[in-house]
């Protein structure tokens, strides 16, 4: 008995030890992470406020956020910022600034086939907003943004990818009681690097 006993707790104690090491290697593995840059377009869309609801012009923009992905890019978390410079659909606007620092979140599924890799997911930015000149007046204005995005990264690279997402936002600020509504559609079009 005691032949036989001894064995098994070997395997026993190999398996205590080494399968959870062997777990955190694997999710080690899986786990990254990817830089990205963009530019940011906005088409359509209108900013509703206290006694105006004005159409909005292209948006243009640009942005930065590093993606922490976990369990071959199902889990997306990240860090974001986007400059975005919106004008009204009038002759006489100026095109004026939202900046907007905040957190991506998002689920996917990134896909292997011989060489070529992608990555397709679901996204919810959520970020503070200032706008540098609130509409319909000369002032600032602080808010929030949330998002919907669906997106698609195709390697090119070992770790370069061009990624394309589409998608919506609203931009909800706020200057003294009163408030600003922005809604638009959006696609970004960028470079992404896996690190």
């Amino acid at each position: 008995m005691r032949a036989v006993m001894r064995p098994l707790l070997a395997l026993a104690l190999v398996l205590l030890f080494f399968a959870p090491a062997e777990a955190q290697r694997r999710a080690r593995a899986q786990a990254g992470g990817s830089f990205d840059v963009y530019g940011a377009f906005g088409a359509g869309g209108s900013i509703d406020g206290p006694g105006f609801d004005v159409d909005l012009d292209t948006t243009l923009g640009f942005g930065v956020r590093y993606i922490a992905t976990q369990g071959n890019g199902q889990a997306l978390l990240g860090p974001m910022l986007e400059v975005l410079a919106w004008q009204a659909d009038a002759p006489d606007a100026d095109r004026r600034v939202i900046l907007d620092p905040g957190l991506f979140l998002g689920i996917g599924q990134r896909f292997q086939r011989r060489r070529l890799g992608w990555e397709i997911y679901g996204a919810f930015p959520i970020t503070f907003a200032y706008a540098s000149d609130f509409p319909g007046r000369d002032a600032s204005g602080l808010g929030f943004s949330v998002g919907a995005l669906l997106g698609n990264k195709l390697w090119i690279g070992r770790r370069l990818a061009l990624l394309v997402e589409v998608g919506w936002r609203l931009h909800q600020l706020f200057d003294d009681g009163d408030g600003a509504t922005f809604q638009q559609a959006g696609i970004n079009a960028g470079v992404a690097l896996d690190l």
